[in-house]
């Protein structure tokens, strides 16, 4: 009896350890962090106030992230060598472009409308884009470089800063500080009829950290998501990994912020019409695929280097589909690619309208960069890629069947 009694607790113990093994193919994923839509909980009136001079749009969350930050307190120094610092201003609008960014050239000829405000200071940020260009830029725009306008080209502790501290995605972003704190912004390019409100929120009418306490007393600024919780859920092996891929310090704050989440592969304009080089007409073709998005831009058509680089990463692990998403200057970067004697190596989309907007809205700001996706979701991102090897660490970190964005490895 007490024989037959062991058995049937062994056979038992067996179909229990059975039940809880975790087929490779059933892909269990990490917890995406929550997009809490602050907007949607501050008061109408504000709402109202935030749509207008944000030319109606919807007020992002990060928005929020930069309300209240403190200002950058180093020294820049602008094209012609002269310091700046913030804490000399009480009022300060830094805006932040890219030379290449066609919405930023837009948004240039209001440069003097801005300085009417002459009690603001005002610094014209180029995170991409050398001194060089910077004049060229306003030469092709046939527009003279007001003398009170102070131009700063790519510094590295101050890009840390923005991308840190401020978390600033979008290009153009115009922000605005007063007595050393953020005050308002206003992401994308701009109207000059809302500067005026802009004007007033920064300035007279300001936001108070009060008006961002709902009636529930929930303070949105503290509710805003965690990235610390995401990358708690990692194993500390993974974690290391990621952290040894940061190398330009986005790379880790990307992958964290989309892991888990998934992609809506019709929300794009299927039926729309492209003149430029537009390889892939429906996405939904890759929603059961792993695939590697490779965003890049072309200048001219003397970057045959960067087409070359490309293609070694898409030869360097042949298993994966890939999809080369052109993004600043699409006109002259299709154009450059066309006069090319080199071609990519994979599918080209360079008509945005084309691409599924979650593909699009995680700010990537240097290239070229890759976003990995597994059978629609996002299992991470690799930044300003530099080199064949590191890349391949990227395709075995985010791609294999040990990827981090798997519950069952972390």
């Amino acid at each position: 009896m007490f024989k037959k009694l062991l058995l049937i607790i062994l056979l038992l113990c067996v179909s229990c350890t059975k039940s809880e093994e975790i087929n490779h193919s059933d892909k269990e994923y990490i917890e995406p962090m929550k997009d809490v839509l602050l907007f949607d909980l501050i008061d109408t009136k504000l709402q109202d106030r935030l749509q207008a001079a944000n030319n109606d749009a919807y007020y992002q969350n990060y928005q929020f992230q930069m309300l209240f930050q403190d200002a950058y307190d180093g020294t820049l120094t602008d094209i012609d060598g002269n310091p700046f610092r913030f804490d000399e201003h009480e009022k300060v609008w830094l805006e932040i472009v890219s030379v290449n960014c066609a919405h930023c050239r837009n948004q240039l000829s209001y440069v003097n409308e801005v300085l009417k405000y002459d009690d603001v200071a005002f610094v014209q940020y180029f995170n991409i884009g050398t001194a060089e260009e910077i004049v060229e830029l306003y030469v092709e725009q046939n527009i003279e470089i007001p003398q009170n306008l102070t131009i700063v080209s790519r510094d590295d502790d101050f890009r840390e800063y923005i991308t840190d501290t401020l978390h600033a995605k979008v290009y153009p972003t115009l922000i605005g500080f007063e007595q050393g704190k953020v005050s308002f912004v206003n992401a994308g390019e701009m109207e000059m009829e809302t500067l005026p409100l802009v004007y007033d929120i920064c300035f007279q009418n300001r936001i108070r950290q009060s008006d961002l306490v709902t009636e529930k007393g929930e303070d949105l600024l503290s509710i805003n998501r965690s990235m610390e919780d995401v990358e708690a859920s990692l194993s500390e092996e993974n974690r290391k990994k990621l952290s040894e891929l940061d190398h330009d310090g986005k790379t880790k704050e990307l992958t964290l912020s989309m892991i888990g989440k998934t992609i809506d592969y019709r929300s794009h304009n299927a039926n729309s019409n492209s003149i430029y080089i537009d390889e892939v007409k429906d996405f939904t073709v890759y929603q059961d695929k792993k695939v590697v998005y490779i965003y890049t831009y072309l200048r001219d058509n003397s970057e045959t280097d960067k087409v070359e680089f490309i293609n070694e990463l898409i030869y360097s692990d042949e298993s994966y589909n890939y999809v080369v998403i052109l993004m600043e200057g699409l006109e002259s970067s299709s154009a450059a690619l066309r006069h090319m004697d080199v071609s990519f190596d994979a599918p080209v989309v360079s008509s945005l309208a084309r691409v599924p907007s979650d593909l699009l809205k995680f700010g990537l700001v240097t290239y070229p960069s890759a976003i990995f996706v597994d059978e629609g979701v996002f299992t991470g991102c690799y930044s300003d890629i530099q080199d064949t090897d590191e890349f391949k660490k990227a395709l075995q970190l985010f791609l294999s069947d040990e990827s981090l964005a798997y519950k069952k490895n972390n």
